[in-house]
């Protein structure tokens, strides 16, 4: 079944299952402080800008496989750039 979703906002809430276990899976590895947004953020921005007609089972997927490390250092570094 192909979901379309009319916003961000509704395909955000739709995959946010999948940031809070990601976010946990981090908050293990001592990779702390990242909320479920700044997570979408960096896939937003990252991932899936280069990426044509995902479905949500691509979305999920990459979430699951991204390295906590890859998303904790560009926030670093984000961080940075903004002192």
């Amino acid at each position: 079944m192909d979901e379309k979703f009319k916003t961000k906002e509704e395909l955000y809430t739709h995959i946010l299952p999948a940031l809070k276990i990601k976010r946990k899976e981090m908050n293990l590895q001592k990779l702390t402080g990242i909320s479920e947004i700044e997570i979408w953020n960096y896939f937003c921005n990252n991932i899936w800008n280069q990426k044509v007609n995902l479905t949500i089972g691509e979305m999920v997927d990459d979430i699951f496989k991204e390295d906590g490390i890859n998303i904790y250092a560009r926030r670093i570094n984000n961080e940075n750039n903004f002192k």
